[in-house]
């Protein structure tokens, strides 16, 4: 899913957050159908029709169709990344705009989130070092270049240089491409915040600058140029979160709301495939390309608020199966492409050898990533939070959880702070398991009752004892 440079290494979804009830339940399902799309992106790589799509024009074949028109959507890995890299400005800066600064809450942060990053990665690096051992690829097993690409070999250098990440990857599982900046922003995450909290909601005048400059990017070719600023727009989101959610509630009262709705969606898909629609029209200089990246940035960013604010759109990413795809979808990210490109080795990059890499290498993905997820990704989250609160001297804040609520009716202001409680049920105490700032309403504890049983003399006075609640 980014620059044609990072084409060649295909896509990568967002490292996932830590789970959690607070989580807005919509973008977990747009991560794990994004990273679906990824996983279909690298597949039909292996068969060369498509993967000399980036480099000439098949007019009128089938490969085509797939290319340049809106069915490009189903295997569109660049622009999947974009949506990655929005969603994750969003739901890491969230927490800390909803909550009120801790003292020792950036060195929490820190050693929660790089904990988070880099257990499932140096795991899936081990992981495709012992499957390039025990499928070796070769030059020539498939016509794909893109297959071809990843035969080099798993050494010990190459192996630690993928598992740090931040000099880039080779080609034993190039999708890590991505985590390199996923790295670079979450350092980084403390002056976005900073900015935000300062600028407040005129952090919308910062859109239009942030899209020119992923554009720049593209245009001098720095890749980080070119993708920092998409977290940026994410953490705008996150800031002007509110405002979007009551635009979105204004469009669906409207009388028009599907129409509206319609219209939106047909435009993120227009603005998100700009560069293929500049492809086609065999505009690939540098300055259409980089207008392109504008657009398809533009593009992810609508896509994200469809996902916040469309009820359609909603209804569909929180059904279970995509709710299920949003929680493996790191693990799957991780996993995926040593497969695939295991299965292709085997099979070839004939049609009738892309399509069992389709249904057979997928297959296995889904089932690797689910156990990849139990085994590894789970006890990363439980040693991140861990040492987040080592670090911290308390519970962190969940850094990667963001804690809106989308489609919730708005709540009258004489109602707020008055959510009725009901009789033996048992209210959670402390701001690590109740944090009041991410609650639609504010809830408020049961008073304690006004007759308190009989103290004895010399036991401290009412504070010995518990006051219920």
């Amino acid at each position: 899913m980014a620059l044609s440079l990072v084409d060649r290494k295909g896509a990568a979804p967002l490292a996932t957050p830590g789970s959690g009830p607070d989580r807005l339940v919509a973008l977990d399902g747009l991560r794990g159908i994004a990273a679906l799309v990824v996983v279909v992106h690298h597949a039909l790589l292996t068969w060369q029709v498509l993967a000399a799509q980036y480099f000439v024009d098949n007019r009128g074949s089938g490969s085509w169709w797939l290319t340049f028109t809106p069915l490009h959507l189903i295997w569109a890995g660049t622009e999947a990344v974009m949506v990655f890299f929005v969603l994750s400005g969003l739901v890491l800066a969230l927490p800390f705009l909803e909550r009120a600064p801790h003292p020792g809450g950036w060195r929490g942060y820190y050693g929660q989130r790089l904990v988070r990053l880099y257990v499932p990665v140096v795991a899936s690096v081990l992981l495709a070092a012992a499957f390039v051992r025990t499928f070796p690829r070769e030059h020539g097993a498939t016509t794909s270049w893109w297959f071809d690409a990843h035969a080099v070999p798993a050494d010990a250098a190459t192996l630690a240089r993928d598992a740090v990440l931040v000099s880039g990857v080779s080609w034993v599982n190039p999708s890590l491409w991505s985590l390199q900046y996923e790295v670079l922003f979450s350092v980084l995450l403390p002056l976005h915040v900073l900015a935000a909290r300062r600028l407040g909601e005129r952090a919308g005048w910062l859109v239009p600058p942030l899209l020119v400059l992923a554009g720049a990017g593209v245009l001098v070719g720095e890749p980080v140029l070119a993708w920092l600023p998409v977290f940026g727009l994410g953490v705008v989101m996150a800031v002007l979160r509110r405002r979007l959610q009551r635009l979105g509630s204004g469009i669906s009262s409207g009388p028009a709301a599907r129409a509206v709705w319609l219209a939106l969606t047909a435009a993120a898909v227009v603005l998100l495939l700009a560069e293929w629609w500049s492809r086609g029209l065999h505009q690939v200089a540098p300055l259409p390309l980089a207008v392109a990246r504008t657009c398809g940035v533009a593009g992810a960013v609508l896509v994200v608020f469809l996902a916040m604010a469309c009820p359609a759109a909603g209804a569909l990413l929180t059904l279970r199966p995509v709710r299920w795809l949003g929680a493996v979808s790191f693990s799957l990210y991780l996993v995926h492409e040593p497969v695939l490109v295991s299965v292709s080795s085997l099979v070839g990059g004939s049609r009738r050898g892309v399509a069992v890499t389709l249904v057979v290498g997928i297959g296995l993905a889904l089932v690797l990533a689910t156990v990849f997820h139990r085994l590894v990704e789970v006890p990363s989250q439980r040693l991140a939070r861990a040492v987040a609160v080592r670090l911290r001297g308390s519970v962190a804040p969940a850094a990667d959880a963001p804690p809106l609520k989308p489609f919730l009716p708005p709540v009258p202001r004489h109602a707020q702070g008055r959510l009725p409680v009901r009789a033996g049920s048992v209210l959670p105490r402390g701001p690590a398991v109740l944090p009041l700032p991410t609650m639609p309403i504010r809830v408020q504890r049961p008073a304690p009752p006004r007759t308190r049983p009989p103290v004895p003399a010399g036991s401290g006075g009412p504070r010995a004892h518990p006051v219920p609640g």
